[in-house]
C-alpha cells in the first residue's frame, strides 16, 4: 500500500509567514496616530498655543512658555513688569524688571 504523506507543516508555516504584512492595517495604525496628534494640536490651539514659544528672562534665567499668562502663573514674580522685546533682543523675548512701576 502506498502511504499518503501529510503536507509538510513547517513548509506551510514558512510560506504563510512570508506573506507581506497587510498594508491596510499599517495604514490604519498610522491614521490613528495622526488623528491622535491632530487632536492634541487642536486642544493646544484651543488653549491659546499658537505654535510659537515665547522666551521669558526672569532673574537671568531663560524660560519658554506659550504665552505671558502662563509665565505669570508659573514664575514667582513679585513686584515688577515684563519689558520687551527691546532693541537687540530676539523676537518674542521678554525680560522681567523688578520694581514698583504702577504707583
Amino acid at each position: 500500500m502506498d502511504q499518503v504523506r501529510s503536507p509538510d507543516h513547517d513548509q506551510w508555516r514558512q510560506a504563510s509567514s512570508s506573506k507581506p504584512p497587510d498594508t491596510r492595517i499599517r495604514a490604519q495604525a498610522r491614521a490613528a496616530k495622526w488623528q491622535a496628534a491632530s487632536n492634541k494640536l487642536d486642544k493646544a490651539w484651543a488653549l491659546g498655543y499658537n505654535g510659537i514659544m515665547k522666551t521669558f528672562i526672569f532673574e537671568n534665567i531663560t524660560y519658554e512658555f506659550k504665552n505671558m499668562e502662563e509665565a505669570n502663573t508659573e514664575l514667582p514674580l513679585g513686584d515688577g513688569a515684563w519689558f520687551g522685546p527691546e532693541e537687540g533682543m530676539p523676537a518674542n523675548t521678554y525680560k522681567w524688571e523688578k520694581g514698583n512701576f504702577f504707583d
